[in-house]
This record gives structure tokens, C-alpha cells and sequence, in this order.
């Protein structure tokens, strides 16, 4: 349940006001804002409960807020602010193996406080990255699928409501990160290779 503020320019940090909630392999987002977002994951007191429980933080007040509930508990999943009142979740698992990848997705309307089902993903996948470009856009990549480690390029399009799939990743690969650059490039870093093996 730590939480902590870096502040690049100065070099240093501070200890923030703490979760509600101590959980792990949770989604993680921020919004236009500037709060962030804590959603579903893994309950540490709850002997490993999958949870459905959201919660945000508001920078300004350094105090933690529960918001409503996913409509399914799940841990491992991506997530993403698209900068204008809404918050994006993709996949992950409702149990703690890999019986239960998903590829159901939901939107979050900040002004609502409301979950909204969106289409599914094509390819079910857990511990995936995420993305999203100047058009607004949200890449989801790799990650892990019920047959494993995944190279698969998964590009939501929120206007429609819709999937598309793009050339896929050199490697399967999952547990990484990514950012959209500056360059209009997808920038991905880490993760585990399908043999398991850190890269």
C-alpha cells in the first residue's frame, strides 16, 4: 500500500498518503487530471483474493477514494487514461493461474463514476502493455495468452468501439512496458521471452 511522488527535476522523492487497499498485479492509469488510478489486483490480506475494487488518488488532497467497482474481479490486466474523463482496462485473469486470461475490456467515465463492457480483446491476454498514440489510439502488446507468451499487436479504436490487429511484436513477450514517443514510435522495454527468461 506505499505510495510514493518522484520529482525528476529535484531528484528526489516523498512518501504519499497510502492505499486503502494493499494489493498487488493491480491495473494502474491516470487521468486528464492527474489522479491516479488503483483497480482490481490482488488482495495481500485477503489470502490472494482477486478483486474487483477500485480506488483513486487525488494529488492535491494526498488522499486515496474509493470509486466504483469493476464489473469483474481480475488482476494482471492493462490499463490506460485516455486523457478525456475516461479510464481503459484490458484482459488480465480472475484467477491465479492461468485458467482464467481474459480478454474482456471495460471503460471507466471519471464524471460518472461508471463502468461501461467494450469490445473484447481478439487475443486474451494478461500482463500485456499499453499504449496510446497522438489520434488516441490504445495499443495492447503481447502479454500473456492461454498458450503462452504472445507477439500480438491488439490496437483499440474507442470511437468505434472496435479491434484491429497490427504487425506483431520480433518476440512474443509479457510483464514489459511501453510508451508512445515523440516520434510517433512505440517504444517497448523488459519483460519476460517465452521461455520464461527475463530480457
Amino acid at each position: 500500500d506505499e505510495v510514493l511522488s518522484y520529482d525528476y527535476s529535484a531528484g528526489d522523492g516523498q512518501d504519499l498518503a497510502k492505499m486503502n487497499r494493499v494489493r498487488y498485479d493491480f491495473g494502474y492509469a491516470a487521468d486528464g487530471a492527474g489522479r491516479a488510478y488503483a483497480i482490481g489486483g490482488i488482495g495481500v490480506r485477503d489470502d490472494g483474493e482477486v478483486w474487483s475494487q477500485a480506488e483513486r488518488y487525488d494529488p492535491a488532497a494526498d488522499t486515496w477514494t474509493p470509486i466504483a467497482p469493476m464489473p469483474q474481479a481480475v488482476h494482471g490486466m492493462s490499463a490506460i487514461g485516455d486523457g478525456a474523463g475516461h479510464i481503459y482496462v484490458f484482459g488480465g485473469s480472475t484467477t491465479l493461474d492461468d485458467t482464467g486470461i481474459q480478454g474482456t475490456s471495460f471503460a471507466y467515465d471519471v464524471s460518472t463514476d461508471t463502468w461501461i463492457p467494450i469490445a473484447s480483446m481478439p487475443v486474451a491476454t494478461r500482463d500485456s502493455a499499453v499504449t496510446i498514440d497522438d489520434q488516441g489510439a490504445i495499443y495492447v502488446l503481447g502479454g500473456m495468452s492461454s498458450a503462452g507468451a504472445t507477439d500480438a499487436v491488439q490496437v483499440y479504436d474507442p470511437s468505434a468501439d472496435s479491434w484491429t490487429t497490427q504487425s506483431p511484436l520480433p518476440e512474443p513477450i509479457y510483464s514489459h512496458a511501453a510508451a508512445y514517443d515523440s516520434l510517433a514510435r512505440i517504444v517497448v522495454a523488459g519483460g519476460f521471452d517465452a521461455t520464461g527468461t527475463a530480457t
